[in-house]
């Protein structure tokens, strides 16, 4: 990013700087900088009254190139973040009221430039922002609340994460010898191999913390029949990941990735919290002047969690084989619970009881948050996963799984009941309505956590729109696509399939003004005893706060 023009600003200043960024015919001479502010301007004032600003600079002008300025400025931002008015009605209303009000001022040309109806172009970079942009409601709610409340998004995220944790170490404890044990063992750190040849470092955490969870790391016997070599690997990759120095080998090789890369959202969101706490909002006690050094390091945050969008990896998604593993993640299970499985496993020897204690590096993840869900969206959800089982393990295609059949599907999914408690008629044989009426009854007692089906119907765009899975334009004049009821989201017939984006509640623009909400937070670090009284539920050390406040974050990310 290029330095900042200032260390400190009103907003009328930063408005101002932006407006001028702009020459009368719309080229732009600073672009990192207004990106910068357009994405990060919530944090200390809401869309709506930066549109309010904008109007009124507008009206109270007195030539025409500044207000041709500022209209270029509003296209550009209509452009970046469009998803800022898709959301927010109440700002579009308020770009409409400029247009109309140069309309009514004589200025046509210029109130064209600020058409919302017709200014959405995603290209590839818009993409970037738009998805960022989508998220950052998302970020700036947790670092405020220091927590998950009402954010399914960084839910659903952390929940997927403990449960392919929680998948590994099923999946190991389901072996009943321990060399069977240490051999899956061995094949999931293979898959940690690829995963780290992949440039997947979030989950190549989950891999490597479940792996290395207490209920695992104390099967000896297991231990004793991997090889050194093996072993070797794994200690490689826990070096890799340690939070010693601030996750400082982790930074190293995360910044020599290029391409595809995907960055642990635990330690981002660690990073974004460490410079909240170390540095102020505004730099004077009146609160008139934005601390840009702050806004800068946050940016820089979030930007690297968006380009994630820019460089997909090379390889296509196997949506059968996502649905099948969907259905052994979103089952929970308790640490506890875990742990006295592996207990049955590899008893302890007679020595004092050891509370079960989870890994120091994804200490600051979290225990599993389990968000509400729409039995409707679970019902269709389930409806087809077990499409994808029978797909995958009906071999003979009689619309039937057997025995033999099901104890194929048990070593993949090993926390399944057995077989005559899904067959509920007895006739040795499981039907797709006896296995879709398990999974509901499970998901009822285990409150499964699955998110990402979504209520679509039909609809007919009069404005241009984008498909959300391939990002390309929804073209034709009548029902051209699927729109989802409940969050609002667009795609292609074709794609509404495929669709992996996740189905959440339409949310209002944030507002600085509005305090965030204290009641019923899901809490997603542990509760430090002397954190602020604003954040006391993160875990920040005095290094996190002494590296934001030396600006350590903006060489690495």
């Amino acid at each position: 990013m290029d330095p900042l023009p200032m260390d400190s600003g009103t907003v009328d200043e930063l408005v101002d700087f932006c407006i001028q960024s702009f020459d009368s015919e719309g080229t732009i001479k600073d672009a990192s900088f207004v990106k910068m502010f357009l994405m990060m301007h919530p944090w200390y004032i809401s869309s709506t009254d930066l549109s309010k600003k904008l109007l009124l600079k507008s009206q109270e002008s007195s030539t025409d190139e500044i207000r041709a300025q500022i209209c270029h400025l509003v296209k550009f931002w209509i452009s970046e973040y469009p998803v800022e008015f898709d959301l927010n009605p109440a700002l579009a209303d308020q770009i409409k009221d400029l247009r109309e009000n140069l309309n009514t001022g004589g200025n046509e040309t210029q109130s064209q430039l600020i058409d919302v109806e017709t200014v959405y172009q995603k290209n590839e970079k818009s993409v970037i922002s738009h998805c960022c942009s989508k998220h950052f409601q998302d970020y700036h709610s947790f670092v405020m609340h220091g927590c998950t409340v009402d954010n399914p998004i960084l839910e659903r995220f952390i929940t997927l994460f403990n449960s392919v944790s929680q998948w590994i170490q099923l999946m190991v404890l389901s072996k009943p010898t321990a060399p069977q044990r240490a051999a899956v063992i061995a094949h999931f750190i293979r898959v940690a191999q690829k995963l780290l040849q992949l440039q997947n470092f979030n989950t190549l955490m989950a891999v490597v913390g479940g792996l290395n969870n207490s209920s695992i790391s104390r099967l000896k016997e297991t231990q004793a029949h991997i090889s050194n070599e093996t072993n070797k690997i794994f200690n490689s990759l826990l070096d890799l990941l340690t939070s010693c120095g601030n996750y400082s080998q982790y930074r190293r090789r995360f910044a020599e990735c290029t391409g595809f890369r995907f960055p642990i959202l635990a330690v981002n969101l660690k990073d974004l919290i460490a410079v909240h706490v170390a540095l102020a909002d505004w730099t004077d006690p009146q609160k008139t002047r934005v601390n840009l050094t702050k806004t800068q390091q946050l940016y820089a945050i979030l930007q690297e969690l968006a380009l994630v969008q820019s460089n997909p990896p090379n390889i296509e998604a196997n949506t059968d084989l996502l649905n099948l593993l969907t259905v052994s993640l979103d089952q929970y299970h308790t640490e506890e619970e875990i742990y006295q499985l592996s207990l049955q496993r590899e008893p302890r020897a007679a020595k004092p009881a050891v509370t079960p204690k989870q890994l120091s590096m994804i200490d600051e993840w979290a225990a599993s948050v389990k968000p509400k869900a729409d039995p409707a969206i679970i019902s269709k959800h389930i409806e087809k996963m077990v499409d994808s089982v029978f797909k995958n393990f009906d071999t003979n295609g009689d619309g039937f799984i057997s025995r033999e059949e099901f104890e194929c599907i048990r070593n993949n999914f090993p926390y399944l009941s057995k077989f005559g408690e899904l067959d509920k008629n007895q006739d040795g044989k499981i039907s797709r309505e006896e296995m879709i009426d398990y999974f509901m009854k499970a998901s009822s007692l285990l409150n499964c956590k699955m998110g990402f089906i979504h209520t679509f119907i039909e609809t007919t765009y009069v404005k241009p729109t984008f498909c959300e899975h391939c990002t390309g334009f929804i073209w034709g004049f009548y029902k051209q696509g699927y729109k989802c009821k409940v969050c609002g989201v667009n795609c292609h017939k074709a794609c509404h399939g495929r669709l992996t984006v996740e189905c959440r509640k339409r949310t209002k623009s944030i507002s600085h003004e509005t305090p965030p909400s204290l009641q019923s937070r899901s809490y997603s670090f542990p509760l430090p005893s002397n954190a602020p009284s604003n954040l006391q539920n993160t875990v920040i050390t005095e290094e996190d706060v002494e590296a934001a406040e030396q600006g350590v974050f903006d060489c690495h990310l």
